[in-house]
């Protein structure tokens, strides 16, 4: 019976891991007022539902283009901000959203015209006009995160160091769509951190086992993303486990940031935390030729 208890112990693994793994990235709806408009039961509520949502999409816009052409803030020294938009680049956004307004007024003054009925030219009018705004919205908000490089311009479904890590690391199941970004290397800029299972069966000669991956990867503005990767066996209890090596008990854990940025000129203080809810925490820190994992105090009970 010893035999196969490494097997169906990987397969229970994988039976309860495999639905967060085989998660996708969330799509947009393709009915963008779903969440605003589900109770409406007639013309009127519609109409009501509508124009609510028009109203908080211009709120909305008018935040994120108030703080694109803010001026910079009065400070001086070390904590002085630069301005997202420069002087220039403030007064041609001015041009380009005055252009876009003509554009969007014109467009949804046709779209009235087109209404299935009367009753409906109101209500296509103003869905026309939240539509185009939220999507303004986004691409206001993409400006904003190319202009502080938080946020490199991704031309395909998943982000270039997604893809880097799938191509290099092409035995582990990813968790994509989980994990979480976080300053590991006090740098002032996140990496991006996803966690992910690696089996390796008994088919090819090698015992059977189980480990969770780590992946740490950075997502620069132009080049090839670098991730690095870090593993840890799973044990199926804390009995087998190595003496002194890093281990988990689960595969599925989740991770949380502790620590603080460091000051000039001295260590970064951030860790990353793995907890699996079973074995003792481990924890995962910036050393000078990568990053390391090593084990911390057991979880409180």
């Amino acid at each position: 019976m010893s035999v196969f208890r490494p097997v169906f112990w990987i397969s229970a693994i994988l039976l309860c891991t495999a639905p967060v793994m085989a998660q996708a990235q969330p799509t947009p709806s393709s009915k963008p007022f779903s969440n605003h408009c589900d109770r409406a039961k007639s013309t009127v509520d519609v109409l009501e539902c509508v124009k609510n949502h028009h109203e908080d999409t211009m709120g909305r816009l008018n935040n994120v283009y108030q703080t694109l052409i803010a001026p910079a803030p009065e400070t001086s020294g070390d904590e002085a901000q630069m301005p997202v938009l420069s002087d220039e680049e403030k007064e041609a956004l001015k041009t380009a959203q005055q252009s876009w307004i003509a554009y969007r007024d014109a467009e949804c003054g046709w779209e009235k015209t087109r209404a299935a009925a009367p009753a409906l030219e109101r209500i296509d009018e103003l869905a026309c006009l939240t539509e185009l705004t939220a999507a303004r919205i986004e691409r206001l908000l993409l400006l904003k995160g190319r202009a502080t490089g938080e946020t490199p311009r991704e031309f395909g479904e998943r982000p270039r160091w997604m893809n880097v890590v799938a191509a290099e690391n092409p035995d582990v199941f990813w968790r994509y769509g989980s994990g979480l970004e976080a300053d590991l290397d006090c740098d002032g800029t996140a990496e991006n951190i996803m966690t992910g299972v690696l089996f390796k069966d008994p088919s090819n000669g090698e015992a059977a086992s189980v480990s969770m991956a780590l992946v740490i990867a950075g997502n620069p503005q132009t080049g090839r993303p670098a991730a690095h990767v870090l593993y840890v066996p799973v044990v199926p209890d804390e009995a087998s486990a190595p003496a002194t090596e890093p281990f988990l008990c689960r595969a599925a854990v989740d991770l949380s940031l502790d620590g603080q940025e460091a000051p000039d000129n001295e260590v970064c203080l951030a860790i990353l935390k793995i907890d699996d809810k079973t074995c003792p925490l481990l924890q995962v820190q910036r050393t000078e030729t990568g990053y390391g994992i090593s084990k911390t105090e057991s979880p409180e009970q």
